[in-house]
């Protein structure tokens, strides 16, 4: 039980960067590639780790996950945190 935590634990604490068509979007990620809802699963652990970050505008597009425009503009970043999502335009 105590391993699984320290499992579970160094699995968020891993840092994923997708960059693709000039939108990069820094995300902690258990299982990333093969997650069919990879938008709702960066916004779960988005609001498990930090509170310092709100995402407004997300939009996923279906023929391509890895494109999707996860983080429009209009990202708000409260204070300076490096795994929250910043101002990237699509």
């Amino acid at each position: 039980m105590e391993s699984r935590r320290k499992v579970d634990e160094s699995l968020r604490k891993r840092v994923v960067t997708l960059k693709k068509e000039g939108i990069a979007v820094s995300a902690i990620a258990r299982d990333i590639s093969r997650s069919k809802s990879v938008v709702s699963r960066i916004l779960k652990l988005y609001e498990e780790i930090s509170s310092f970050c709100v995402i407004r505008k997300i939009r996923e597009t279906a023929e391509n996950k890895w494109s999707a425009r996860l983080c429009d503009s209009e990202a708000v970043v409260k204070r300076p945190f490096r795994y929250c999502c910043r101002n990237f335009s699509p």
